[in-house]
């Protein structure tokens, strides 16, 4: 199974309806929820391009999370098939981080 694959299973079996997958282009692979909107869309995309400078050599998978008021955002960045993808979902703050 894919890096891929295994996060957006994570996200489905929490039941985390709100997440979008980016290709590093940008390009949108799939989304659901609050992320259907185009801008939040081009807004995750901004953040994760800040994210995968956090990749060390060797890693690849880097998760960061964000708190705003009520409501956490976690960012992954995932090197998969030599293609880098990134997920961000959105979530209540008082659920634990995946």
């Amino acid at each position: 199974m894919s890096q891929l694959s295994i996060v957006k299973d994570q996200l489905l079996s929490q039941g985390i309806n709100h997440f979008v997958v980016l290709a590093s282009s940008g390009r949108v692979v799939e989304y659901s929820g609050d992320f259907e909107n185009k801008e939040k869309q081009v807004l995750a995309h901004a953040i994760l391009q800040q994210c995968t400078t956090l990749f060390q050599e060797g890693e690849s998978m880097r998760r960061v999370t964000m708190r705003f008021e009520d409501v956490l955002y976690v960012a992954t960045v995932v090197y998969d098939n030599k293609t880098v993808y990134g997920v961000i979902a959105k979530r209540p703050a008082h659920t634990t981080t995946f």
